[in-house]
């Protein structure tokens, strides 16, 4: 009885160490950035709608992508940013 936990657990340290070293072949690297990214931005203060969405799909046509909105009531501010 000893004798085959013995071997149960050699086979189970065996195949946990294969399975290891073929699960490490399988990682996507880490990112690694090229320097410090630069940013432009662009803000617009709008409360209508309609005019919302077609600034932001020209700005988005100019390959601007939205940061973030802030404010409340009518006072909003729209902010866009893009590498530079």
């Amino acid at each position: 009885m000893r004798t085959r936990h013995a071997l149960l657990l050699a086979l189970v340290f065996i195949v946990g160490c294969a399975v290891g070293g073929a699960a490490s072949q399988l990682a996507v690297p880490a990112a690694r950035a090229q320097g410090i990214q630069k940013w432009e931005y662009f803000c617009f203060e709008e409360n209508d709608t309609e005019d919302i969405m077609a600034k932001a799909n020209q700005a988005g046509a100019q390959g601007w992508e939205m940061g973030g909105a802030a404010g409340s009531g009518r006072n909003v501010s729209w902010c866009f940013k893009r590498h530079r």
